[in-house]
């Protein structure tokens, strides 16, 4: 699980970090390139005076005429834009070894701008990685509840509930238990109990960009399909609520969906209190969740053990739900 409430239009934790790591060390080289450069002019360098024989283009370099103290007539560019109009003169330092590299002569000291750009690449990098670091300390990552946990808490949810994620696809997969997130989907109307049942528990959004939801705030209206839920700042999530939209007794991928499933059977065979979500449902949210599911060794490998009826169902409940390129990329 990523460790934040924030996806699509945001950089990732590790791209942030990455992007930062890149910028430092990609301007550090670029500084050091030209350091390297300015020092070759500033001990190895001659001073003369040349003629500017062609102006620049917008900000391009002038071309210049000058005479080498071996007595060669060069004509090159400089390396920077100067004001100097065609035929005036100005004091140039060039190459002794290479003459055709060139630049106008100043005052400024050459480690000035190698200096400013390997600072300015530092300033940036920091603050990437700046920002990973205390991305990392508000959300430090996953500390889930336990099977028991969560079933005796939602044994008091007045509406209907099931155990989602990894928990409902392997059980109702029949294989191992592997995954050990803990999700529960729970219908849009009833959302609002969440905030009586968890009292002063930070409730998130997880979506375009991050929200905290106040305890006045109606959650059956968060426009949103998943809650994350933890304790209190910087500390671990604890729960992953899928908000199910229904029509009176059935549930839609979408409230304009040709195809519904009735709430009774959207769990899977077993005694009460425990409800898990039939597991071609629970990898509907799954796919939909993931940037790129047809990709995921996790969600394909549970797809090839879904029977024909299941993955014919997921098929529908994809393109019902907007997401037939997904359909036709995981399922074929």
């Amino acid at each position: 699980m990523i460790n934040s409430p924030v996806r699509a239009t945001n950089l990732s934790d590790g791209r942030r970090l990455l992007l930062g790591v890149l910028v430092a060390v990609g301007g550090l080289g670029l500084a050091l390139g030209w350091l390297r450069s300015d020092y070759v002019f500033a001990h190895r360098g001659v001073s003369a005076i040349a003629e500017v024989v062609k102006p620049g283009v917008g900000r391009g370099p002038s071309t210049v005429r000058f005479t080498t103290d071996d007595g060669r007539v060069i004509v090159t560019e400089l390396d920077a834009p100067t004001n100097v109009p065609v035929g005036g003169r100005l004091r140039i330092v060039y190459n002794r070894g290479n003459p055709y590299s060139a630049h106008g002569g100043n005052n400024v000291p050459y480690y000035i701008g190698p200096a400013a750009t390997g600072a300015a690449a530092l300033g940036i990098g920091a603050f990437f990685v700046g920002t990973f670091a205390r991305r990392r300390r508000r959300f430090p990552g996953w500390s889930p509840m336990s099977l028991a946990e969560a079933t005796e808490l939602f044994t008091r949810w007045p509406g209907p509930w099931w155990i989602a994620g990894d928990r409902a696809v392997d059980r109702g997969l029949a294989r191992a238990a592997a995954g050990q997130d803990m999700t529960i989907a729970v219908t849009v109307p009833k959302a609002g109990t969440l905030q009586t049942l968890l009292p002063g528990w930070e409730i998130w959004s997880y979506g375009s960009w991050p929200r905290r939801y106040r305890p006045t705030d109606d959650l059956s209206r968060t426009g949103t399909d998943e809650l994350w839920v933890r304790q209190a700042d910087r500390q671990p999530w604890r729960l992953r609520v899928l908000l199910a939209d229904v029509d009176e007794d059935a549930w839609k991928p979408r409230w304009d969906a040709q195809s519904s499933i009735r709430l009774a059977d959207l769990g899977q065979p077993g005694a009460d209190p425990v409800r898990f979500l039939i597991p071609e449902v629970a990898l509907y949210w799954q796919i939909i969740a993931a940037r790129r599911p047809w990709t995921s060794r996790k969600i394909i490998d549970a797809v090839a053990l879904l029977g024909k009826p299941q993955r014919e169902k997921l098929r529908q409940t994809l393109i019902d739900g907007g997401h037939a390129d997904a359909a036709r990329r995981v399922l074929g």
